[in-house]
């Protein structure tokens, strides 16, 4: 039973991150370990932390199995030890929340601003520590609970994160204290979290609409394939055949690295592309892993062209993945092993793209995780698109979490998301949060839509986190109090 429940709640966790429909669960996701922590010692409240991050992380990460043994060069058991070494290191957060959580909990009864405080905290201490890992944040579970969802605009998922934990206190209390009492506390939180909620949609959508015009391409190549210097043109011919049927729209995106060749300097390909979308009507946004002439280094880009001018903007990713497109370290890897390890170079601006009516910006597949780079000048543009490449990853949970993700990204700067995708999920999300169009992974084709231009600015815009630091910094003030009262 000890272990049981703390693995009920990892559980939760896991069906509410992976299928959205079930953000009740997330609700209730954290009763099961705080059942078994009620009059635990904080060494055992360190051990059951730990063991439900485990399967936290564990239900929420094992996608990385496939792009480590496809392309990392280990052996399966290298693999399994190197991803059983990162689940057991994020998941030692958890375990240090359910250290602190029992020693710093009173034993009268569950103190509910404490379970939100210390949760919420721990989860932006992990995000901050670990920033390479930005997944399985208790506020992704409610991508699909409009009301709270709008809570995002104020402070981000971590925001989110804070009220769920409330619910789930207050739920432990009425349920397991039997203080009914607290019925009135929980029935407050609702009502304020539908009453800003309706207020935020509805105050959204009686603004008369500007809409653009757009179209996006999803494809469905294996990640091997579509890297063969034979299928470059083949890629391209498919990629033009599908723009073919949304061309009435105003700009067409396609997927991160689209063209499978150096755009700035692979001549002869560039022209051969070039030739074939002359005189095309709608502008494209293409990916390409391209140089800058002078420069050496390649870079992970996305390209506005005119079809009959060429190239008007460029976008180089800032973020980039370790260990996938840059290698920490990478001297010391070379001198212990010997290889040579080739990286991409992080782009230093964020660039705002600018068409006749409308603007936009572009965040490269995984930037879309990162709230601080999504938000960067977000508010001088009209809608956000993020071309991605998930097959790297097969099937699995990452493309669902890669959609929540760009929900609250939609709604923390209330602009329309486009996601144009490799095997992900594509589609538009509105400034609200509600999907408008949404393509599965194994679907291919050109799919067109309209997106109402966003505008304002939005108080996430401005602070970002910082109702994240202000909880983190609190839980510091109660630590520091524990240790003065237990010591002077």
């Amino acid at each position: 039973m000890s272990l049981l429940l703390p693995f009920i709640s990892g559980l939760f966790f896991i069906i509410s991150l992976s299928f959205s429909h079930y953000y009740i669960l997330g609700w209730l996701a954290l009763i099961p370990l705080l059942f078994v922590l009620r009059k635990a010692k904080p060494a055992q409240g360190l051990f059951k932390g730990w063991f439900t991050g485990f399967i936290i992380i564990s239900g929420t990460g094992y996608w990385l199995y496939s792009p480590l043994k496809s392309f990392s060069g280990l052996p399966v058991y290298g693999v399994v030890i190197l991803l059983l070494l990162l689940f057991i290191l994020v998941s030692s957060f958890y375990g240090l929340w359910g250290f602190l959580f029992c020693w710093l909990q009173s034993k009268k009864g569950l103190n509910v601003l404490l379970l939100g405080v210390s949760w919420t905290g721990m989860e932006f201490l992990r995000f901050l520590i670990i920033p390479d890992y930005p997944f399985a944040f208790l506020g992704y579970t409610q991508s699909c609970f409009p009301y709270l969802l709008q809570l995002a605009d104020i402070g981000g998922v971590f925001l989110v994160s804070f009220v769920v934990v409330l619910i789930n206190g207050l739920l432990f209390k009425i349920i397991v204290e039997r203080r009914t009492s607290q019925f009135i506390s929980l029935l407050l939180i609702l009502l304020l979290v539908v009453g800003y909620g309706s207020w935020r949609i509805n105050q959204i959508n009686k603004i008369t609409p500007e809409v653009v015009k757009i179209g996006f391409v999803h494809t469905d190549l294996s990640p091997v394939e579509k890297w063969r210097e034979e299928n470059i043109i083949p890629n391209i011919n498919n990629l033009l055949e599908m723009t073919k049927g949304i061309s009435d729209t105003s700009i067409v995106f396609w997927p991160e690295s689209s063209l499978t060749f150096n755009i700035i300097k692979d001549d002869g390909y560039r022209e051969f592309f070039y030739s074939k979308i002359k005189n095309m009507k709608p502008y494209l946004q293409v990916g390409s892993l391209s140089g800058i002439d002078g420069k050496s280094g390649i870079y992970n880009s996305s390209f506005l062209i005119d079809p009959n001018r060429g190239i008007l903007q460029r976008y180089n990713k800032i973020r980039l993945v370790p260990f996938g497109e840059y290698m920490p370290l990478a001297n010391i890897v070379e001198f212990l092993t010997g290889i040579t390890m080739l990286s991409e170079i992080h782009g230093d601006k964020v660039t705002v793209f600018n068409l006749p009516g409308y603007k936009y910006k572009v965040v490269t597949c995984s930037e879309i995780l990162y709230p601080d780079t999504v938000r960067k000048k977000a508010q001088f543009t009209n809608f956000i698109v993020n071309p991605s490449n998930e097959a790297w990853y097969n099937a699995g949970n990452l493309q669902q979490q890669m959609w929540v993700a760009a929900v609250f990204r939609a709604v923390e700067n209330r602009r329309p998301v486009i996601r144009s995708t490799n095997y992900g999920l594509s589609g538009v999300i509105t400034a609200v949060g509600k999907p408008r169009l949404k393509i599965l992974p194994h679907s291919k084709g050109g799919y067109k839509s309209t997106v109402v231009k966003g505008r304002g600015t939005t108080i996430y815009q401005l602070a970002g986190d910082l109702p994240a630091f202000l909880i983190l910094l609190l839980l510091i003030v109660w630590f520091l109090l524990k240790v003065y009262r237990d010591h002077f």
